[in-house]
């Protein structure tokens, strides 16, 4: 399966998020990302538009995958999977540079699956505010 341009923006909006939040493995699958930081005092669960929800794509090293898609402009990324549905192998490209990236199995990230806490405020924030 190969990922779209606005597919891969997204992905990396969200790491974005997970590296300064120090979360470090997280899961996508059924159109949502979802990880905590291994203290639970952070956690990210956020709608992504990816149209793959029967592919569980696991991240054990957020930061190592990120730090590798800086290096390529422009990413093209095809997912590999196993029968079990379990993302095996990211293969990024850009321009004449290629690199792989395993993916961690779904059985060893422990993430959130709903988040049940009730809402007590809503703050909106700009990129800049941020």
């Amino acid at each position: 399966m190969i990922l779209n341009k606005k597919m891969t923006s997204q992905i990396l909006a969200a790491l974005n998020v997970c590296k300064t939040l120090d979360i470090e493995s997280v899961m996508l699958f059924e159109d949502k990302i979802r990880g905590a930081k291994d203290s639970l005092d952070s956690a990210i669960i956020s709608n992504l538009d990816l149209g793959v929800p029967d592919v569980k794509i696991g991240i054990g090293r957020v930061s190592e995958l990120l730090k590798r898609l800086g290096a390529i402009d422009n990413p093209k990324i095809v997912v590999t999977s196993n029968d079990k549905g379990d993302a095996t192998v990211l293969s990024v490209e850009g321009g004449r540079t290629k690199m792989q990236f395993r993916c961690t199995a779904s059985t060893m990230i422990q993430y959130p699956k709903v988040n049940e806490d009730e809402a007590i405020a809503v703050v909106t924030l700009t990129a800049a505010e941020a």
